[in-house]
This record gives structure tokens, C-alpha cells and sequence, in this order.
């Protein structure tokens, strides 16, 4: 079978991000299986076709500040970024796809990534991941930008809608989508992560600087950092020595001065642990293991998660771990076994089952070794593929016969793709206004962003769950335009 996958990041891009993980495990063990498969990706490095582990990996070069022209867009900038990758996807992948002539196509929901590659002439199958219109409300960001938020949920939930077959980490977000989106429980096949095993590492305990806490992940309120520092001065008066890291990228929204560690640096300050805290960043996923292997147990405080990928990482090297009870997560670490749960944001909560676990070296070592060959098990990538491979030929045999399928309307068609282009192209292509920056004109973009609310996006906020895709349209052939009169 030809199988091409969709994704907008791939190792070594991606650092420790699960998306990144994801369809690397799934492209091998596809692979594995006898399969042609072709990953098409974005990158901020060089463009670049290389064999990776028996997949070609076709990476496509994505310069962010080609579109800067989209902070015309102010009001919605979510849906811009997102617009930005899937139009950049498109023009540069469609020619590889028509070469490739795939039997299938897979790729993730969350922004709408795949949302131009919807086609007649294969099924396509959407993994979801987390939505982003579920991380935005966990975030508070429908507060802040709810007309994005809005207009970004209507895209989401259409091009769910008119997936061939849909895949899901765990059935809690299987429920969510679900309700969300009105599409059946019954339509969503729960195929685990996969994960290949790591060599275990050894439980330490009775070191000065005991324990030594390790969180993975992104910085940022969703995946409740806040906690851990909260937790910091209870911890420290069981284990005097204890240090907590954060490797990962620094959270930052739009409208935000800074990134989310800086919130927790000042936190930590008013704590009296300041000095206890690691921020270390972006860290190359070749180091990863070595960083978390320098830990004695990985917290994982995440308010929201279909299954994160770093918890499973730090169970598969052996390491204990701490998570919250919440979301996909006990599909996955069972409470005392393979894992400590924890109640979601309940600090004491969570500083009573890291403190539970490092005073007990026994527990340490039975749930390590539990929590790895669990990982094992549920998330054996060889058995993960085998799942896939068969949902595959399942949803590629429904899809030859379906006679009616060529009649049946995309999200959208080849006159709508064109219209969006054009119009995107249109704005992008604008002279970039801050290169004019002055206060008049600072002054017409305020309005131009008010009069877009009104004007171009009023029928859009009417219509936008029948058709996103032309609020989208509105809305930049009316800053394009507003703006060119402008100069």
C-alpha cells in the first residue's frame, strides 16, 4: 500500500513535541510492515528529501516571516497561523502527493493542517490529536479571541466531518470530539500512541540533591506548570534538596509580553525556591533521553491531555512518574501501579504523590519497572501498526466503493481552494505595513481591525459553521483590500 502522511513536524524538527513522535513511530512501523510511505512535513531548517528508516521524508521549507503580512489579521491570529501552515502545506506538497499517487492519506486535525489536501482521489484519515479549539478554551484564549476561537472550531469541526475514517489516542477524547463535532462515538478508532522501548534506569534515592523532579513538555497553563511550582515548598520540607527542571518550550500567546516561565520565575521568587527551579528550554530530541535519565521522577500536571507522549517516554526509560487524573492519562498510567495520579489541579494533591513516592525507594523501583512494561505493551508500535495497516484497507476498500464519492462535496472545492489562495496571496503579497509605521497608520489598522469584525467576518459569525471557509475568505479579501486603499 502507498501510504503518504501528513504532519507539521518530524524528527529531528519538533523537538520534544508529540506530533513529531507520533507520525515518526507510525511512519516506521508502517514501514516495517512492507509499505511505501511518503511523509510530507514542514521545517524551519532546509527543504530536503532524505530516506529516514526506510520512509521518505520529504521536508517542506516554512518561513514564518512570509506571512507577516498576517498580523493584519489581529483579531483572529490563531486562525491566520493556522491558515499560513495549511495554504504553505498545500502549494508545496500537491505536486509531491500527484507524483506519489497515494492510496491513502493521513494526517493530524489539530489547526486544520490537512484542510486543502481532501480528495476525490484517495480516503483520508484524520488523527486526532488535541483539537485546537479544545486546547484554546483550556487555555482561556476563547475569552480572549473568540471570534478566532470560533471561526477556528467551525474549520476544525468540517473537516472532522468529512474525514474518511478518524483515529483516536484514548476514548476520553474520542467523547470530546464527539460531542463537539456530532460525529458518532462509534466512527472513532481508539489506536494507541506508539513508543518503542528505552533502556530502563536505575531508581536513586539518599543523594544531596534528592529528588531531582523533571517536567517535559511545554511551558505554559494548559499543561499545569504553575503547580509544580506551587508544590515546590512542601516538597523542600521532606527532601531539603530537592530541584524541579522544566525542559521544554516557553509558552507564549499572542498579546503576551513574555513567556509563561516568566510568570513562574516571579511565582517562585515570592515562594523562597527560586533558586530550586531549571528552565532549560528546547532541548535537541537526541538529548532527551540523557536529560530525563538524570531525574529521579518525571511530573507530567497537564489540566488537559489525550495522552502525552513525554509520560510515556519517561515510562518507557523506567522512570516513575506522577500525572494527573485527567483526560486520556489513566488509559495509560494506572493509579499505584504503573504511576502515581494525582487529582488535576490540586497542588496538595500533587504534592502528596511526589512526596508519597520519594520517600518510598520499593514503590519506586515496582511502578519504574510496571510503568515501562506497560508502555510496552499498550503501546508496542510493531501491534500499533498493525492496527493502522487494517483500519487502512478497511477504509480504502469503503471508499472504491462508493460510487456516489466523486459527487460528494468537499469541505472544499477546486474553486474555493482557488478564491482562498488568491485572496491569502493577495495579502501576503500587501507591502508590509510596519515598514510605514506611524501613528496615522497605526490608527486605520485599529479600525481595519474593527471594521474586519463588523464587515468582513459579520456574515462569517451568521454562517461560519455552513461555511468557514468563505468567512475565512471575507475577511482577507477585506483587510487586503481595506489596506491597499489605505496606501
Amino acid at each position: 500500500m502507498k501510504i503518504a502522511l501528513a504532519c507539521s513536524t518530524f524528527p529531528p524538527d519538533g523537538a520534544n513535541g508529540g506530533t513529531a513522535t507520533f507520525y515518526s513511530e507510525l511512519a516506521r512501523a508502517l514501514a516495517s510492515l512492507g509499505h511505501d510511505v511518503l511523509v510530507v512535513t514542514l521545517t524551519t531548517g532546509e527543504a530536503c528529501s532524505e530516506i529516514v528508516g526506510g520512509v521518505r521524508v520529504e521536508r517542506i521549507y516554512f518561513d514564518e516571516s512570509q506571512y507577516q503580512n498576517l498580523q493584519l489579521l489581529g483579531f483572529v491570529p490563531f486562525t491566520a497561523w493556522y491558515m499560513s501552515r495549511a495554504v504553505h502545506l498545500y502549494k508545496h506538497s500537491i505536486a509531491l502527493l500527484k507524483e506519489f499517487k497515494p492510496d491513502i492519506l493521513e494526517c493530524h486535525e489539530h489547526g486544520f493542517f490537512g484542510l486543502l489536501l481532501q480528495s476525490k482521489d484517495y480516503p483520508m484519515i484524520v488523527r486526532c490529536l488535541c483539537p485546537a479549539f479544545q486546547s484554546m478554551a483550556l487555555n482561556g484564549d476563547d475569552k480572549r479571541f473568540p471570534v478566532d476561537t470560533n471561526l477556528i472550531a467551525a474549520l476544525e469541526i468540517a473537516f472532522l466531518q468529512r474525514a474518511d475514517a478518524l483515529t483516536c489516542p484514548s476514548s476520553s477524547l474520542a467523547g470530546i470530539v464527539s460531542e463537539k463535532t456530532g460525529i458518532p462515538l462509534k466512527r472513532f478508532e481508539i489506536i494507541r500512541n506508539p513508543l518503542a522501548l528505552e533502556a530502563a534506569v536505575p531508581c536513586t534515592t539518599g543523594e544531596r540533591n534528592f529528588p531531582r523532579l523533571t517536567y517535559v513538555g511545554r511551558v505554559e497553563h494548559l499543561k499545569g506548570c504553575d503547580l509544580l511550582v506551587e508544590i515546590m515548598p512542601d516538597v523542600l520540607k521532606s527532601f531539603p534538596g530537592a530541584t524541579l527542571t522544566f525542559i521544554g518550550e516557553d509558552g507564549k500567546s499572542p498579546g503576551m509580553e513574555n513567556g509563561f516561565s516568566q510568570q513562574l520565575r516571579l511565582r517562585a521568587g515570592e515562594l523562597g525556591c527560586a533558586d530550586r527551579l531549571t528552565f532549560a528550554g528546547l532541548i535537541p530530541r537526541s538529548q532527551l533521553a540523557g536529560r530525563i535519565r538524570e531525574a529521579d521522577v518525571a511530573i507530567f500536571p497537564s489540566r488537559y491531555d489525550s495522552s502525552p507522549y513525554a509520560c510515556l517516554e519517561a515510562m518507557s526509560f523506567g522512570m516513575p512518574v506522577v500525572a494527573s487524573n485527567v483526560g486520556g492519562i489513566p488509559e495509560y498510567v494506572e493509579n499505584g501501579i504503573t504511576g502515581m495520579l494525582f487529582e488535576s489541579e490540586n497542588a496538595a494533591s500533587l504534592a502528596d504523590a511526589v512526596v508519597t513516592l520519594c520517600r518510598d525507594t520499593e514503590l519506586r523501583h515496582k511502578i519504574a519497572r510496571a510503568g515501562q512494561e506497560s508502555v510496552g505493551s499498550k503501546c508496542n508500535p510493531r501491534a500499533v501498526g498493525v492496527k493502522t495497516q487494517e483500519l487502512y484497507e478497511i477504509t480504502l476498500q469503503e471508499f472504491k466503493n462508493d460510487s456516489q464519492r466523486a459527487s460528494k462535496a468537499n469541505l472544499l472545492d477546486d474553486r474555493v481552494i482557488a478564491a482562498l489562495l488568491s485572496a491569502f496571496d493577495d495579502l501576503v503579497e500587501t507591502p508590509y505595513y510596519r515598514e510605514r509605521l506611524d501613528s496615522e497608520l497605526q490608527s486605520h489598522m485599529e479600525e481595519v481591525y474593527q471594521s474586519g469584525v463588523r464587515a468582513g467576518f459579520r456574515a462569517g459569525r451568521r454562517s461560519v459553521a455552513s461555511n468557514p471557509a468563505g468567512a475565512m475568505i471575507d475577511g482577507i479579501k477585506f483587510l487586503a483590500r481595506s489596506y491597499k486603499k489605505k496606501l
